[in-house]
């Protein structure tokens, strides 16, 4: 179980990197991109 809770936490972590690095439009680009 702990080990799990670890792996979350650092999906979480890479998730919040990615997102700082990306502009807002990036993120918009790709969710079009995604949905299409």
């Amino acid at each position: 179980m702990q080990s799990l809770f670890t792996g979350l936490t650092e999906i979480v972590q890479h998730m919040h990197l990615l997102i700082e690095r990306c502009s807002m439009t990036d993120l918009i680009l790709y969710c079009n991109i995604k949905s299409n």
